[in-house]
Order: structure tokens, then C-alpha cells, then sequence
């Protein structure tokens, strides 16, 4: 993977897809190398900007191929432990309202409910852990 800031901008050409617009900058880099970058906003990419990217000539013209990166804002991609464990508690959460409803009897916010719910969903958990 190579590194570099943009130090020009030397185009950026929109192309209308089926769903949205793709700008296509072509960029000089620090380092030297030129080629095309796609971005989804016409301001997507500035000069400065630090680009992590692998040349790609395949298609008769330079594409800088950049690295993806998880994303991170809010709410973001969670690991897959997480999403295990959120799994888990979920699921445990809907088996209690299920059975609540099923058996007609109020649902009481005390210990052991949450000590009922937090062991199914540790089984839960571990089955998954067992079986993805």
C-alpha cells in the first residue's frame, strides 16, 4: 500500500449512475503519481487530503485503488464479537417477551428476570461463538 497527500487536482469529471453521481478526480500526488480517484460528493476529495491506494493500470488508465477502512462514525460496522453479543442479548430479550405474552403474566423489572435474560443470552452467545 502506498501513501500520499494530494498536491493537485487536476480534473474531476461527474458520471451519472443508476442510483447516484460518481465524481472522478484525477489527481497528482506528492509522491509523483497520478490517477483517478471516485468519490460520491463533487468536494470529496482536496488537496492535502492523505490517500492510502495501490496503482491499478488493468483498464488502460491509472486508478488509485484505496484502502477501505472500517467505518467508524456512530453507530458503525461492530465486530463480529459484538455483534454476537448483541445477537445473543436480543434474541434472550425477545424469548422473555414471548413467553411473557404467551403465559399472560406481568412482567416484573426485578433481579431475576435480568438474571434469567442475561443466562440465556450468555447461552446464546455461546452457541454462536461455537458455531460461526
Amino acid at each position: 500500500m502506498k501513501e500520499s497527500k494530494i498536491k493537485e487536482i487536476l480534473s474531476i469529471k461527474p458520471h451519472n449512475g443508476e442510483h447516484s453521481t460518481t465524481y472522478y478526480f484525477t489527481v497528482a500526488l506528492e509522491n509523483g503519481d497520478k490517477g483517478n480517484i471516485g468519490r460520491k460528493s463533487e468536494t470529496g476529495a482536496k488537496v492535502g487530503d492523505l490517500l492510502k491506494y495501490e496503482i491499478d493500470s488493468s483498464r488502460g488508465f491509472v486508478v488509485l485503488k484505496e484502502e477501505r477502512l472500517a467505518f467508524k462514525g456512530r453507530g458503525g460496522f461492530p465486530s463480529p464479537k459484538a455483534s454476537n453479543a448483541a445477537i445473543a442479548l436480543e434474541c434472550a430479550t425477545r424469548i422473555a417477551v414471548a413467553n411473557v405474552q404467551a403465559t399472560g403474566t406481568a412482567l416484573g423489572m426485578n433481579g431475576e428476570l435480568t438474571k434469567k435474560v442475561t443466562g440465556l443470552a450468555d447461552g446464546l452467545l455461546a452457541w454462536l461463538k461455537e458455531n460461526s
